[in-house]
């Protein structure tokens, strides 16, 4: 199902434009799941970007903007369950044993800024589509949160292999003490 526009005096939220993931027969989030269990670094993870939408669109056999707009949409609601999986992994890693709660409100602020630009930069793309009522303003508007949260979301993967690598190193240092 696709999300129906809501106009308040010309603005809207980029969530508008998103369908609802449930709605789709043809993703596969194992796709995903195997390009990264595949992928060695962050930087070969990037190629995961886009991969599961790519074979759900190919599979829906559509250059349909609804189709487009639902397989990457279906793909984003990955990517969003896989940031917040690694956002709460990342809270914990930081808040391990002797560690500063400030690394924690910091990396919260950091999100939060991290969600305004998110949404402010893809309603800055779907005016390029027409805004609210482009025929590719959907399109555009879930491509644009899917990559956005994907990247993020590597980046905050990295981050947490690092904070449990120094937790795992601070484990074996008091167990030799």
């Amino acid at each position: 199902m696709i999300a129906t526009p809501i106009l308040a005096e010309g603005s809207y939220d980029v969530y508008d434009l998103v369908p609802e993931p449930a709605a789709l027969q043809d993703y596969e989030p194992d796709i995903l799941l195997n390009c990264l269990r595949n992928s060695g670094s962050r930087g070969s993870r990037q190629a995961c970007i886009g991969v599961s939408s790519g074979a759900c669109m190919r599979a829906e056999a559509s250059n349909h903007a609804m189709a487009y707009t639902a397989c990457t949409g279906a793909e984003w609601g990955d990517w969003d369950a896989r940031l917040n999986s690694t956002y709460a992994d990342l809270v914990h890693y930081q808040t391990y044993g002797d560690r500063d709660e400030m690394a924690v409100e910091k990396l919260r602020e950091m999100q939060r800024a991290w969600i305004t630009f998110r949404d402010a930069a893809c309603e800055w793309d779907s005016v390029a589509w027409g805004g609210m009522l482009g025929v590719g303003a959907g399109p555009a508007v879930a491509d644009c949160m899917m990559v956005l949260t994907a990247q993020q979301t590597l980046f905050l993967m990295e981050r947490a292999r690092m904070e449990r690598e120094r937790a795992e190193r601070r484990i074996r240092e008091r167990a030799a003490q």
